[in-house]
This record gives C-alpha cells, sequence and structure tokens, in this order.
C-alpha cells in the first residue's frame, strides 16, 4: 500500500520537531503515512497548494510565515479559521483544500490539562503605538483585529489598565537560565511590564533557550519560559 504524504511547510522550517511528534503518532497508529517537513518560500505557495490538491498528499500542518498568505488559495475554511483570519492544517478532500486552525483549542486544552480553567479570563493583547509605547487592548472578538503598525493584527477600544494584569506572555528571541530576554530591540515589554505586578513569562522555541543572553538595566526578568517541552521556571531547568 502507498503511504499517503502529510507535510509541514514554513520558511524557514528545517527546525521543527514536528516530524519527530507526529512521525512517532504515525508509528503508534499503524496508518500508512509519512510526514516531512519541506520549506516553501512565499513566492512558491500557490504552486505547492496547487501541487497537493492534484494528488498524492492527504493533507500538511502550516507554520510561519503562510498562516495568512494561504487564506485566499484555500476552497474552504472551518469557522475557526474563518474567525482567526489563519490557518495551521490543511486537509485535502477530494482535491479540494480545506483549512482549519486548532492553535485556540490546543491552548484551551493545554490550560485545562494543568488545571486552569480559562472560561471568564480576560484576554487582551498588546497594541504597539509611538516611541516603544505598548498598551493592552481587552480581546472582544477575533474579527474585530487589524493590522497596526508593524502589520501585526491589533484589536481597538480603550487600553486596559496595567495595574490589573495578572499575567503577562511575552515573545523574544532567546531567553537564558537568568530570565534575560532578547527581543526586537525597541523595549515595548520592558517598558509596559514596570507599570504592572503580573507575572512575565517568556514564550519561545526550546532552541531558543541559551546559556547567556545579554541583558541591560532597564531590562525586566522574565520568571518563566514556555516552549514545546513545557514550562521552565527560572533558576530551574532551562
Amino acid at each position: 500500500m502507498t503511504n499517503k504524504k502529510l507535510y509541514l511547510i514554513g520558511d524557514p522550517v528545517d527546525h521543527s520537531l514536528s516530524p519527530l511528534l507526529h512521525g512517532a503518532m504515525i508509528a503508534q497508529t499503524g496508518v500508512h503515512y509519512t510526514y516531512e517537513v519541506r520549506r516553501v518560500q512565499p513566492r512558491d505557495l500557490a504552486d505547492f497548494v496547487a501541487e497537493a490538491k492534484a494528488g498524492g498528499c492527504a493533507g500538511f500542518n502550516v507554520t510561519m510565515p503562510h498562516k495568512e498568505a494561504i487564506l485566499p488559495l484555500l476552497d474552504e475554511l472551518s469557522p475557526a479559521a474563518a474567525a482567526c483570519g489563519a490557518v495551521n492544517t490543511v486537509c485535502i478532500k477530494n482535491g479540494r483544500a480545506i483549512g482549519y486552525n486548532t492553535d485556540g483549542q490546543g491552548f484551551v486544552d493545554s490550560l485545562r490539562a494543568r488545571g486552569l480553567e480559562p472560561e471568564g479570563k480576560t484576554v487582551l493583547l498588546p497594541r504597539c503605538g509611538r516611541d516603544g509605547e505598548m498598551d493592552a487592548i481587552r480581546l472582544q472578538s477575533l474579527s474585530e483585529l487589524k493590522k497596526g503598525k508593524y502589520g501585526i493584527r491589533e484589536p481597538e477600544g480603550m487600553p486596559f489598565p496595567p495595574e490589573e494584569i495578572d499575567f503577562v506572555l511575552c515573545p523574544g528571541l532567546a531567553f537564558d537560565p537568568c530570565g534575560a530576554r532578547l527581543g526586537w530591540g525597541k523595549g515595548y515589554y520592558d517598558r509596559y511590564l514596570v507599570k504592572t505586578h503580573a507575572f512575565p513569562a517568556g514564550v519561545c522555541f526550546a532552541g531558543c533557550l541559551l546559556p547567556r543572553v545579554p541583558a541591560q538595566e532597564n531590562d525586566v526578568p522574565m520568571r518563566a519560559v514556555v516552549c514545546e517541552e513545557g514550562i521552565k521556571r527560572i533558576g530551574g531547568n532551562i
């Protein structure tokens, strides 16, 4: 029996651990599939989707920078994907490419698995302004998000009081065991965090956890880092 092909597409994509994770699941279930990473540059995205629909591919996962760009190339979107305006999974059914988004539900499921109930919680998203200043805006609906200063989709509305925020998840290029965070150099999060009493946690790939990251006097250290390997407490086992 010929194995059906599954892919992870992105650019870059070679760092991903998805083949190991999905390969193990495929082996356990005994289904006839293969799972491979495939670097697809933005200019080649439409050609890849057409190739996948032509036959031999059962579906593929989508990572950056294609999660939004792929939308007009698909034949159908799930309600979650339409609401998010992004796709991370595509199934090929009868020559049609159907887009799904499992990021949100996966995040909620992971919280509940750790005894954290997200129901009733207030979710805030950052809105970048001038001179390195940032506000946190309450998320009312994913459909309301509009591209902001850096092309990132941001909410509109009044700023949420920083002193009422309990937890801030901070993206970064790299982190170290002392909690130092390497960002993009604008200082948005560092300026905002000093206004809050929140627990700051970084988020990155495990490969971005380094022995040492350069830190400046005004940098706010993280107290934990979240990656695909779990939650790393600062001063613990990064």
